[in-house]
């Protein structure tokens, strides 16, 4: 029952997402010259709101379109590499914990 309901939490969620992207960026309204997010809600490189990706910014990270802080640039291929990397690092993690391989006696 747990799954049902965290598969359904989760579908819902990217829908909405999608629909309205993060912060509401794909329902702006502001005017041509000054919107309201001073441009960083541009919505061209930017995949259901959250996810940046411009093969032309050489950048690995950008500032996030709201709040504090940055994000990865996944145009860029050493930001992939680094996603990559922590990823198999996180999953092998797991997979040693669940599985016992972790050679104690």
């Amino acid at each position: 029952m747990a799954g049902v309901v965290i598969v359904f939490a989760l579908f819902n969620l990217i829908r909405i997402l999608k629909r309205y992207g993060q912060g509401g960026a794909l329902i702006e309204r502001g005017s041509v010259d000054a919107p309201l997010t001073d441009g960083l809600a541009d919505n061209v490189h930017w995949v259901w709101g959250l996810f940046y990706v411009d093969r032309g910014d050489p950048s690995i990270m950008v500032e996030k379109r709201f709040g504090i802080g940055y994000t990865f640039n996944y145009g860029n291929r050493m930001a992939i590499l680094i996603t990559a990397t922590f990823l198999v690092l996180f999953l092998s993690l797991i997979a040693l914990g669940l599985f016992g391989l972790t050679g104690g006696g």
